[in-house]
């Protein structure tokens, strides 16, 4: 499954993010390293295309797409060297596709910091040059295996980590992700703030893109009969939801949603963009793929318009393609395949 890390300082509002997402009740505290090496839960995409099918089709169950989230201790400056938890902290970011670096923009003297102020930028800086540290440790130790290997193709290794590691000690992004490098990982950049105008301040001082989130105030609202009130306000003032978030994690990692329709379930899969149709019938089971004929693939607007497969038909708007189909976002599709 895929995995999204939220990652960042002690006292940021990581668990409270990943509770928001997961409904896990984790316990928060306003003290460092509250979470101790990792917290993972499974997050749901809210999907209002998901619904209207099933509004259509009056479903008696709709299975949501979903994401694995992992919540990782906090991290201080010099994890690359060891610091607070340090390498265990490092070896959980691997594991994760897309990193979402949660940052500190509300002022709260009951909820120490490390950094002793409320300076998100800096947060920031700090977080991705301990990937770049990171990283370099690693290239250093490559250069020194493939300087001993005198094969042409050692000699391509080499210069191909020498211009890595010259990339790196400039500060130019890397994007080579086959090499297992932290900082080549996608980035998505969340200030967690009060709603206040001091707290937003911080979204002009950053080059990329930045998604400002009262993180508190959605976990309060969570049980909320005001909840779709107060979340439309919040929009309007510029804030970005939790499950906005998401799924802006979600595209960064090169996926797209289908949708199958069978007995009265409507379920969404996660696929990666350029995927078979033969392999996207292993996401819904090994079985279907084995055994895979052929698929029937309705496009969503046809679908909303005539949710009968018959009436597809009928219309044309049905198309029959084989294992080699490139399946398209928000298709719904339909296996053929023997048992």
């Amino acid at each position: 499954m895929e995995k999204i890390g939220l990652v960042g300082f002690p006292n940021v509002g990581k668990t409270t993010f990943f509770n928001v997402l997961t409904k896990a009740h984790r316990e928060t505290a306003p003290y460092p390293f509250t979470t101790r090496g990792k917290n993972i839960g499974r997050a749901y995409l809210d999907d209002p295309f998901l619904e209207e099918i099933g509004e259509k089709l009056n479903a008696e169950e709709i299975r949501k797409p979903m994401v694995e989230v992992v919540d990782i201790a906090g991290i201080i400056e010099g994890a690359s060297k060891g610091e607070g938890l340090g390498n265990e902290f490092l070896s959980y970011i691997r594991e994760c596709e897309v990193l979402i670096f949660v940052l500190r923009a509300f002022e709260n003297p009951d909820i120490p910091t490390p950094m002793e102020e409320v300076n998100p930028l800096k947060e920031y800086e700090i977080l991705v040059s301990e990937l770049y540290l990171s990283d370099l440790q690693k290239i250093e130790k490559l250069e020194k295996k493939f300087l001993k290997d005198k094969t042409r193709e050692g000699r391509e290794k080499y210069n191909s980590v020498v211009a890595i590691r010259e990339k790196i000690e400039k500060g130019e992004e890397v994007s080579d992700r086959e090499m297992g490098l932290l900082s080549s990982k996608a980035r998505i950049i969340v200030l967690n703030t009060d709603g206040s105008e001091n707290s937003l301040k911080w979204i002009s001082k950053f080059k990329d893109k930045t998604y400002p989130c009262p993180l508190k105030l959605y976990e309060e609202m969570e049980d909320m009969e005001e909840r779709r009130e107060m979340e439309d306000y919040l929009k309007k003032e510029g804030n970005y939801s939790p499950q906005d978030i998401l799924w802006e994690a979600f595209e960064s990692l090169g996926y797209i949603i289908f949708y199958t329709v069978k007995n009265r379930i409507v379920s969404a899969f996660p696929l990666k963009i350029g995927t078979t149709a033969y392999d996207a019938a292993e996401k819904v089971h090994s079985d279907i793929k084995k055994g895979f004929i052929k698929v029937e693939v309705a496009n969503l607007n046809d679908f909303l318009k005539f949710p009968s497969w018959v009436l597809l038909r009928e219309k044309g708007f049905l198309r029959t393609e084989g294992k080699d189909y490139i399946v398209k976002d928000r298709e719904i599709l339909e296996f053929k395949f023997s048992s």
